[in-house]
């Protein structure tokens, strides 16, 4: 006997599904007008990429929040960039010594002056001080939102020095006070000195 549901065809089966049956001589009849449930088999369990919907106001809630944190970070950069110490009202720096013009033989003392400010110590954030710089041979003021640049030109006081003793070569050159903040930057305004010019010889 074949199993229920199998359709002897050659030396194989069909699956019979509830809808033909086995006639004599072996032929195949239609038993029902009844749709079969048919079984599909596929190979590969492909399904499709899920996708999240979001609401209109979900969407403008994050795309606000995105805006938001855009915004913060443009001002902490710019204001990062940009920053500078504000000077004391009437605040100026001078030289005292050696005067402009002045020819000079061999090492030299040059003396700082400051007024409406005080000298304080590099790293000192309190109001209204600020520690000398002298430019020797510069052509232009350092970039005001940067440290003021450590060499042999650029010369930093940073424990509240007013005055130092330089040795230069014979010939001209040109010597400004610069006053920097506790991050060796400019004021706003700056606080310089006049640039002054003088003469070594040996």
């Amino acid at each position: 006997m074949e199993p229920r549901g199998m359709v002897p065809r050659g030396n194989g089966r069909i699956a019979a599904s509830g809808l033909f049956e086995a006639a004599p001589g072996g032929a195949i009849r239609r038993m029902s007008e009844q749709p079969a449930a048919i079984s599909t088999i596929q190979p590969f369990d492909i399904r499709p990429t899920a996708f999240v919907s979001l609401g209109r106001n979900e969407v403008e809630g994050s795309v606000a929040a995105i805006g938001r944190h855009l915004l913060y970070a443009s001002l902490i950069l710019s204001t990062g960039a940009v920053a500078q110490t504000p000077a004391p009202p009437d605040a100026y720096a001078y030289i005292i010594w050696p005067q402009d013009g002045q020819r000079i033989r061999g090492a030299f003392w040059v003396r700082f002056g400051l007024r409406n400010m005080g000298v304080t110590r590099a790293g000192d954030n309190a109001p209204n001080v600020g520690h000398h710089h002298l430019l020797v041979d510069v052509r232009e003021l350092p970039d005001p939102n940067e440290p003021i640049p450590t060499d042999k030109n650029h010369l930093h006081f940073g424990s509240g020095q007013t005055e130092t003793r330089l040795d230069l070569p014979s010939g001209e050159h040109t010597l400004q006070l610069v006053i920097g903040d506790a991050e060796h930057k400019m004021f706003k305004p700056p606080v310089i000195s006049k640039k002054i010019r003088i003469t070594v010889t040996k």
